[in-house]
């Protein structure tokens, strides 16, 4: 099974993001925006245990700090991955985890997300 091609369109901060499959293969796909600056991965693979990768990455072109009539170019990424053994665990457990997560990562004002990528430990 695969996800919908391309996926629904994702809002954020009032910018509409929809992401085409630009590749495919066995237990990997990834999505991409029309401009190329955001590239979804989703990738699942089984050894030892089961993994599962969901990373956005972004390009951008923006002014050098040290020269601000250079552009340069600058790269970053988020994911999450879930770890799991091949048995004992349901992927309900993991999707329940997963959300957990997710409710942590914008409680408190401002987010913990926020907070945890200033600096906060």
């Amino acid at each position: 099974m695969a996800l919908p091609d391309p996926i629904p369109t994702i809002t954020v901060n009032s910018v509409a993001y929809d992401f085409a499959r630009v590749g495919m293969t066995d237990g990997k796909a990834v999505y991409q925006t029309a401009d190329g600056n955001d590239r979804l991965t989703i990738e699942n693979s089984v050894k030892n245990r089961s993994r599962t990768l969901i990373r956005l990455d972004r390009s951008k072109i923006a002014a050098n700090p040290f020269d601000a009539d250079l552009n340069q170019a600058y790269s970053f990424s988020t994911y999450v991955v879930m770890d799991r053994p091949k048995l004992g665990v349901s992927a309900s457990e993991v999707n329940l985890h997963g959300q957990l997560l997710d409710a942590l990562l914008v409680a408190g004002t401002p987010d913990y997300r926020l907070r945890v990528v200033q600096g906060e430990v």
